[in-house]
């Protein structure tokens, strides 16, 4: 489903709600059959319920009302104290979402017209910096900010065809001289990287 549908549908689902709520009640309201077979049974229970309560005595009726506030208090309070308190915990790292795989098609589109295109070389560029911060954060445990520091200090790799070719995301202007060996190095890179996680 595309996101302009999904957005449709949850603006429809409050006004559908609305009239189906609407709808019921007047049928209730409305409708003897319907209101016989469905309330009149509700209303005689509560009625028995009730009378068999009356019959009770009061202080019978204080002990209960007493015991369940003193239960309903103390779940309350355990959940209370199994709350952290003012410190921040330590969250856990986020976890990386799967790359999407229909950017390899457009990829592999973009690298064979890299060739003639200094759009497309910039491009293969940028997308693999984004599939090396998914990587970076995932083997390091660390956010996508952080990685994307990471992948732009050089500091997460020693190899300088790596650095190099990711060096050219910030320039811009990434050659045609040796770029498809670049980008297969990178790659091959990328994958022991991902294996190594």
């Amino acid at each position: 489903m595309t996101s302009s549908r999904q957005s449709r549908i949850r603006s429809l689902a409050p006004i559908a709600i609305l009239i189906l709520a609407v709808g019921c009640t007047l049928v209730l309201l409305y409708s003897r059959p319907v209101r016989n077979a469905i309330l009149d049974p509700i209303l005689s229970a509560l009625n028995e319920i009730r009378n068999t309560l009356a019959l009770l005595p009061q202080s019978i009726l204080w002990a209960a009302g007493i015991f369940l506030g003193t239960i309903i208090l103390a779940i309350a309070g355990q959940r209370m104290l199994e709350r952290p308190s003012g410190k921040r915990r330590r969250s856990a790292p986020p976890s990386v979402a799967p790359y999407n795989t229909h950017a390899v098609d457009s990829l592999s589109r973009s690298l064979a017209r890299s060739v003639k295109r200094h759009v497309s070389r910039v491009r293969i560029v940028r997308e693999l910096a984004v599939l090396a911060v998914r990587l970076i954060a995932r083997k390091e445990g660390c956010s996508l900010p952080e990685a994307r520091k990471l992948l732009n200090s050089g500091y997460w790799t020693d190899d300088p065809v790596v650095r190099r070719f990711f060096a050219l995301r910030d320039r811009g202007k990434p050659g045609r001289q040796d770029f498809s060996n670049a980008v297969e190095h990178t790659l091959k890179y990328l994958e022991q990287y991902h294996q190594e996680v």
